[in-house]
């Protein structure tokens, strides 16, 4: 939809940051290259991100934002979206930040998943999209989403996992140092739905679907949504 005035303001939250592609011409084609990256990678599982995002609701974290591509799902039973991004791509953002319905007010966040700076028990949604794999301490990221959602609170995800063919998984293994290296610290053979386990959560429900506009060692997909057990 057209940025209406209310979107607009929502983006000049983010327009006293400094502009990257500004800087230099070499500066201007590494992140127009990332955000070609950042699109190739997660266009392909949109449909899916946008039906995990219409569960969100109040005031939402989420974590690894990156350039920005959740923004036109959430719905308009969100009042807040606080981008989580130790390296903000702010220039990307400010193309992005206007998608949101009107009357969600949005802040970029420097920081980390592992240290947010929110009390305990105030957010209503966090939400993880194919970020997990690259959080080096992904158990303190889930800690600490558990920390600060409230009792009633969810977390929304979509990972991709260790595939379940073996033949796949163990070639996961041998390219994962390699991956790793040229991926962010991507893990491509981590099981994400386990340590959701571990970290505290219950599964409201989730799905695991094969998305085959991806590469096969990518292709398996689970989403859903979790909430903090009780103590």
């Amino acid at each position: 939809m057209a940025a209406t005035t209310a979107n607009r303001m929502q983006s000049d939250m983010i327009k006293g940051m400094p502009d990257p592609i500004s800087r230099s011409p070499l500066a201007a084609l590494r992140h127009n290259a990332s955000a070609w990256l950042i699109d190739l990678i997660t266009t392909p599982a949109a449909k899916i991100r946008g039906q995990v995002l219409q569960h969100a609701r109040g005031r939402v974290a989420d974590i690894g934002i990156g350039g920005g591509g959740s923004l036109r799902h959430y719905p308009a039973d969100v009042t807040e979206v606080h981008g989580i991004e130790p390296d903000p791509a702010e220039w990307l953002l400010r193309r992005r930040a206007g998608k949101l319905h009107e009357g969600i007010q949005f802040e970029l966040v420097s920081a980390s998943a592992e240290a947010l700076p929110y009390e305990d028990h105030s957010l209503d949604t966090v939400t993880f999209q194919l970020v997990l794999c690259t959080i080096p301490d992904p158990v303190a990221a889930l800690s600490e989403a558990r920390r600060v959602l409230k009792p009633d609170g969810r977390l929304l995800f979509m990972e991709h996992l260790r595939h379940p063919d073996e033949r796949v998984a163990r070639f996961q293994d041998r390219l994962q140092p390699l991956w790793g290296r040229i991926a962010g610290g991507c893990r491509i053979n981590q099981d994400t739905v386990t340590l959701l386990e571990q970290a505290g959560f219950d599964f409201a429900w989730k799905e695991h679907v094969v998305d085959r506009q991806r590469p096969r060692f990518l292709s398996h997909l689970a989403w859903g949504m979790a909430t903090p057990l009780l103590r």
